[in-house]
């Protein structure tokens, strides 16, 4: 028998935004009142706005922190912190619709497809189910191999090693970003079998659930009727090869600028650029102090920060399709050319259109983002702008200034991280909403250029 809903649990279900945000808030709201409990701290001095600014960042998987957790929160408060990691990195839409088949609830047609991409490509409820279940396992058997490997990779003296191995583990697959250590990866920048398992879970975290789901498929894992001779989806092999370009193009910039002094062998150049070429983009792990790196490096990684991962992912920023659909419309421009392409397949003109519109919001907001932090903020322009596009991308790298923001920026960091998580289109069409206009106008021309 279904469960009654309220008149308020329809209006949630009736608009896929209203459900991602509503869902979302609740588990910030949630989070906050319980890691405010003292039996979290590990001493007094955690203030309600750093609590919630923690909270935040976990849910939204981003990293950013004003206190160090390793000291301000004990172990059991640093597993409520973990819990909300895992939260933010399962998605809010998927732990949404499992609420809604626990409860036997009754989606919208919009929600169901909402959902339906997020899960499984596909717009059909039937798959929900079976996608869930799917992508628990996936996430747990990821995170608990990383774990043990991590465990094997941390030196014998590490304090607490087993719970730093998991949560290392959980924090990397799920791009948080977050650390036990003061330093985060700093003191392991000589680690290599660490970061190379940190760096893979960060790939395998940010590349989305749904090319997991054709790849597994196209082996015959999770689809045995599927044919292994088929090739894998439009979609994957765009996402695959724009994140592969995306982390050599990194990797080789910041290799050529530098990301600070301390790397003076050339190897230790090249390794730290590979990781923070792969960490730059979603996850926030640093194996060097950016404080100290070169404005031009700094660019570059804010460049990967705003792109972000993938759809689907643990990942933040307007993600990799998005930019690949935003430069294949472009170079149409250039060629004054009707049809946008990416190899042999054109793209919609509504698909044009949606990704324009990302791309504008997120400029914009990030605009608006830096000229209000100038304002309250005493840091220079561009540790300004870095924390802005890492809050945006939910990336969680920092110059150093997250600890010194005034609580009017810290405030507007914790909204920037949430609208980061679920989509400046999301929140978008959730205050705008969908208006037909009922007289056409008529048109007009307007010079430019």
């Amino acid at each position: 028998m279904s469960m009654k809903q309220g008149p308020w649990l329809k209006a949630i279900l009736a608009r896929p935004e209203s459900m991602v945000l509503t869902v979302f808030a609740t588990f910030v709201v949630l989070g906050t009142l319980i890691l405010s409990l003292p039996i979290f701290h590990a001493r007094d001095g955690v203030s309600l706005l750093d609590t919630l600014f923690t909270i935040t960042s976990a849910v939204c998987v981003t990293g950013l922190t004003s206190v160090d957790i390793s000291k301000e929160f004990n172990l059991l408060g640093q597993s409520v912190i973990l819990l909300f990691v895992q939260i933010g990195g399962l998605g809010i839409m998927t732990l949404a619709a499992l609420a809604v088949l626990v409860g036997r609830s009754k989606l919208s047609l919009s929600s169901q497809a909402l959902i339906g991409d997020v899960v499984y490509q596909r717009d059909n409820a039937q798959f929900i189910s079976r996608s869930i279940k799917s992508i628990f396992l996936l996430t747990f058997a990821i995170e608990a191999m990383g774990a043990i490997l991590i465990y094997f990779s941390l030196p014998a003296a590490t304090p607490h090693r087993v719970f730093a191995a998991i949560f290392h583990g959980i924090s990397a697959f799920c791009n948080a970003g977050f650390s036990t250590f003061s330093d985060n990866l700093m003191s392991h920048a000589h680690n290599g079998p660490l970061l190379a398992v940190i760096a893979s879970l960060i790939m395998l975290g940010g590349i989305g659930y749904p090319v997991f789901f054709d790849v597994l498929a196209r082996l015959r894992v999770m689809d045995p009727g599927h044919d292994p001779t088929l090739s894998l989806s439009f979609s994957s092999r765009v996402i695959l090869r724009v994140s592969g370009i995306l982390v050599v193009l990194g990797a080789v910039a910041l290799m050529l600028t530098g990301l600070g002094p301390a790397e003076v062998p050339f190897t230790d150049r090249i390794a730290a650029s590979i990781f923070q070429s792969i960490s730059a983009r979603t996850a926030g792990f640093n194996t060097v102090d950016l404080a100290f790196s070169p404005l031009s490096a700094l660019l570059i990684i804010c460049f990967l920060m705003f792109i972000g991962g993938s759809p689907c992912s643990c990942a933040g920023g307007v993600k990799t399709t998005t930019f690949a659909i935003w430069v294949a419309t472009l170079r149409a421009q250039l060629r004054r050319c009707d049809d946008v392409t990416i190899g042999n397949r054109r793209i919609s003109h509504e698909l044009v259109a949606k990704v324009s519109t990302i791309m504008a919001m997120a400029f914009l907001f990030n605009l608006l983002g830096i000229v209000l932090l100038s304002c309250t903020e005493s840091a220079g322009l561009d540790r300004i702008l870095f924390e802005q596009i890492s809050a945006f991308g939910t990336v969680g790298l920092s110059t150093g200034i997250t600890s010194t923001l005034t609580p009017a920026g810290k405030l507007w960091i914790i909204l920037t991280m949430f609208i980061g998580r679920v989509g400046p289109l999301t929140l978008g069409g959730f205050l705008i909403g969908r208006r037909l206009p009922l007289v056409r106008m008529p048109e007009e021309h307007i010079v430019i250029g």
